[in-house]
């Protein structure tokens, strides 16, 4: 009982801390111009551990997340995804669940932190459950990169889990990723 209030208090406390009261009643973004998406796979795909990238738009007010962008790398994945995908389509998920370690990462993404977590224990494999060995972990950071607001995420797919100094390079690219993406949609704002 505790624990819940605790995790409600923090969801709570982040909502006010980043700002989104003004965010939330808007719809976040709904789709990237291609030079951003062409930007987005040069930066990513030059890393050998990446699997694969998927870019989400946030509306906390509903619990929302929607899929705008996903690429996957490696052929073999990029079918499994593609059958899913076909078959089942892939709009909205939560963002907060009833999984409470899920919801304290998220927490910590709104947050602007960087974090990476074991592939079958992210919300991505529970409503995508593409059962591949490939993927053993995913690594996201909020969409803008800094404080203030909470537009969306972008995660990665690894193939290996990441030591100390790859994680410290992904965390840089996926920051360089998250602000090309911000700017675009600042400049669609104006």
């Amino acid at each position: 009982m505790i624990k819940k209030l605790l995790i409600g208090l923090a969801i709570f406390l982040s909502v006010v801390i980043c700002g989104c009261f003004c965010e939330i009643c808007n719809p976040s973004f709904q789709s990237l111009k291609r030079e951003t998406i062409i930007k987005v796979n040069q930066k990513l795909s030059e890393d050998s551990n990446i699997l694969g990238v998927q870019i989400v738009s946030t509306n906390l007010q509903l619990n929302t997340r929607y899929v705008v962008y996903a690429n996957v790398y490696d052929p073999e994945l990029a079918k499994k995804y593609n059958d899913y995908v076909s078959k089942n389509g892939i709009q909205q998920f939560p963002i907060f669940t009833k999984d409470d370690k899920s919801n304290l990462r998220i927490v910590r993404i709104i947050n602007h932190e960087f974090v990476c977590a074991p592939f079958k224990e992210s919300i991505i494999y529970k409503y995508i459950p593409i059962d591949d060995d490939k993927i053993t972990t995913v690594c996201t950071i909020s969409i803008p990169p800094d404080y203030g607001e909470f537009k969306g995420m972008v995660t990665v797919f690894m193939k290996d889990n990441p030591g100390d100094f790859e994680m410290e390079q992904i965390k840089y690219i996926l920051n360089n990723v998250s602000q090309t993406i911000s700017l675009e949609i600042k400049s669609e704002i104006k």
